[in-house]
């Protein structure tokens, strides 16, 4: 998925009190509907075509009831904008969201190395500021083709998401302009913004980021000192909105702290023994899908989260046992090599015994990483039940296809262009 952010000139300074952004009366949002979006910065979202619905992660307790913001009308969503409360419009996305896949921004994007965020795939926490003690993860320059093998590696132990910038001030102090010809073009798909912009008076768009990521990565809670708009082109983001007033319920670190604009509050996981405040939180929250515009006020909190992989019921077998198979092979394969399992215990093996039983020579440490794929899969699911998730496992393995001998000899495979094959003779 790819998103595109577009920052307009803060007319504050940049620290400007709080109540600044206080001034503007707060609206209670209700919506008997669908809730949809409002938050953060003007982003375009690609992603890699597939048959499968995605599903959105609502990392936040069960027991927290946003309000959701409704979807406005065109007059409306500029009225929200000039009372500098959330907002978001429906259907105004840009016609790049039809070309815009990891092959055609590779095509684009391969002539130079781009600023690429890592964290432990295990939470996917990407907070943009890291270091030890602060937050784990790093900043690296990387290749697109790398980047788009790297992230899609189910073996991989990191999470990849990529922030470049694709008009603005930051795109000038890079002096050449990296991109491919047609994506230069593509800028012209997103000049209406500028009219958005200037009708609400938000100032300048000189800050417009690329983001480009696979899904599922959490932002934390956190705030900006800059209007944003957002445009979502593919896939779907959820939002979760705090507006200023209330700042101490979310208790943010202190302002020489290096991460002093994000939450404290751990919101999987509330400590509300020390921070009971959060327990009275009023927020708002809003999933944004492609096509839908969203202006979120300079000074709102907001966490963001990533929509993942959710199957269609059709697709739901497909999936779960491409990736079981890829998932657990690379896992089996990283411990052969360490010599912490036997170079005869197979992906087949674990599968099997996930399915069915442990053996009695079956290593404990791997019982716990069974726990994790069985963990994994049914967050890439979207939610399984117990049933539901030892009947993929069990299906899987059926038959005895994962035992299938894997022929050694040359392929020709039609489809790429080969020419060659086997005939036996007469």
């Amino acid at each position: 998925m790819a998103a595109i952010t577009l920052r307009p000139v803060s007319r504050c300074a940049e620290h400007a009190p709080m109540s600044e952004a206080r001034k503007a009366p707060m609206r209670s949002f209700r919506c008997p509907g669908r809730a949809v979006l409002v938050a953060s910065s003007f982003v375009v979202k690609a992603v890699l075509r597939t048959s499968c619905r995605r599903f959105v992660a609502r990392r936040f307790p069960e027991w927290l009831q946003p309000e959701p913001v409704p979807v406005e009308s065109w007059n409306e969503f500029l009225g929200q904008l000039h009372d500098r409360q959330p907002s978001v419009l429906k259907g105004y996305g840009s016609d790049v969201a039809e070309k815009w896949n990891f092959e055609y921004l590779e095509r684009q994007m391969s002539g130079s190395n781009w600023r690429v965020h890592l964290v432990p795939k295990e939470n996917q926490r990407f907070q943009r500021v890291y270091g030890q003690g602060i937050g784990e993860g790093l900043v690296s320059l990387m290749s697109f083709p790398e980047f788009a093998k790297k992230s899609l590696a189910a073996d991989s132990q990191h999470s990849y998401y990529m922030q470049v910038p694709y008009t603005g001030r930051p795109l000038q102090e890079l002096g050449e302009d990296p991109y491919g010809a047609e994506m230069r073009q593509d800028r012209e798909s997103f000049q209406w913004l500028w009219d958005v912009a200037a009708k609400a008076a938000l100032g300048e768009l000189d800050n417009n980021q690329l983001w480009i990521g696979r899904g599922g990565n959490l932002t934390p809670c956190h705030y900006d000192k800059a209007e944003n708009l957002h445009i979502q082109i593919s896939g779907r983001k959820h939002f979760l909105l705090i507006p200023p007033e209330e700042t101490f319920a979310v208790y943010p670190y202190p302002i020489h702290h290096p991460l002093d604009s994000f939450s404290m509050v751990d919101f999987d996981r509330p400590d509300l023994q020390r921070f009971d405040r959060f327990a009275r939180l009023q927020c708002f929250e809003a999933t944004l899908e492609p096509g839908g515009l969203l202006y979120l006020p300079k000074y709102w909190w907001h966490q963001v989260t990533q929509s993942i992989f959710q199957q269609n019921p059709r697709c739901r077998a497909l999936l779960a046992h491409r990736f079981l198979e890829d998932f657990t092979g690379g896992l089996v394969e990283r411990l052969r090599e360490v010599s912490a399992l036997p170079s005869s215990f197979s992906t087949a093996r674990l599968l099997t015994e996930l399915a069915d039983d442990w053996a009695e020579d079956t290593p404990p440490a791997l019982r716990r990483l069974g726990d994790t794929v069985k963990g994994r899969l049914a967050e890439l699911m979207g939610g399984l039940s117990p049933e539901e998730l030892q009947e993929l496992l069990e299906g899987t393995c059926a038959g005895q296809r994962l035992f299938a001998p894997v022929p050694e000899t040359e392929v020709t495979t039609a489809s790429q262009g080969d020419l060659g094959g086997w005939l036996p003779t007469q």
